[in-house]
């Protein structure tokens, strides 16, 4: 299994010429997991991660994921009020240990073992510019090391949030920007609404060529416990997700699960404060 992550990562580093590394689509927020891993996923999640026109409330979140051994995820994020402006600050880290090296041809022989690692950091600022238009954007630095390779590339995303009432908006946002010369990679644009019992949202996502469409719905059982979900379609490494938040006064604890075809499933725990 880590033989083949990493000849997957070795192709997107060095078959790309900007940033097409799966892991930049992936959350520090274990309720945007629970809820299809999309972007406008309910919740203290820190939206804004990849769309920076969802920053709201100053909060503070801490996140482990164990995808499997030797597999690590790492992420922390926090925002807060400026004036007219809020910003949002996150890191994360991503590292596969013991990835064996068998030489140029398919070999059974161990002939050593390295490790990866990628990790992230961004800042995120929005301004609310209409009553109901919300604009932002992310700047964010990312480095990889995969064995002998090396690359640091500098990051943007654009994002807006139009709120049409307390229950219904509309939201989009480019990703992974490199440069006004490349296309983005990565881009989002969704709805999502609060019902009389639940809350629910469908999502579109593009990653390079695909595209990806994401239900997802939250529920507040009551002031202590919220149950997720959501369906993917369009994937064929994952199809369905589900969380369960612990919520006691500033205090709350999200643990998420989302199954995976061909990597390990994604099993997540998050701490968070709303300060």
């Amino acid at each position: 299994m880590k033989v083949f992550y990493f000849l997957c990562l070795l192709t997107f580093i060095c078959g790309q010429t900007h940033s097409s590394i799966p892991f930049l689509t992936h959350s520090v927020s274990a309720e945007r997991s629970a809820q299809a891993g999309a972007s406008g996923s309910f919740g203290t999640n820190f939206s804004f991660e990849f769309n920076p026109a969802f920053l709201n409330d100053a909060r503070l979140m801490l996140n482990q994921q164990s995808w499997a051994d030797g597999i690590r995820f790492y992420g922390a994020a926090g925002s807060f009020k400026l004036g007219m402006l809020s910003v949002g600050l996150f890191t994360k880290y991503h590292s596969v240990d013991g990835i064996e090296l068998r030489g140029e041809t398919p070999s059974i022989e161990n002939k050593g073992e390295f490790s990866n690692f990628t990790a992230i950091t961004g800042v995120s600022v929005s301004l609310q510019v209409m009553e109901k238009l919300t604009l932002g954007t992310t700047y964010k630095y990312s480095k990889d090391k995969l064995w002998v390779y090396e690359r640091n590339v500098s990051l943007y995303d654009l994002g807006f949030l139009y709120q049409f009432s307390n229950n219904f908006a509309v939201y989009g946002a480019l990703n992974n920007i490199e440069s006004v010369k490349e296309s983005t990679e990565y881009a989002t644009v969704g709805a999502r609404g609060v019902l009389s019992f639940i809350s629910a949202g469908f999502e579109v996502q593009k990653f390079d060529k695909l595209y990806s469409y994401h239900l997802f719905l939250n529920k507040e059982i009551n002031r202590f416990i919220t149950l997720s979900g959501g369906y993917i379609s369009g994937r064929k490494d994952r199809s369905w997700s589900v969380g369960l938040k612990l919520s006691l006064n500033a205090f709350n604890l999200v643990f998420s699960y989302l199954p995976h075809t061909y990597l390990a499933d994604y099993k997540s725990i998050q701490f968070g404060v709303e300060l």
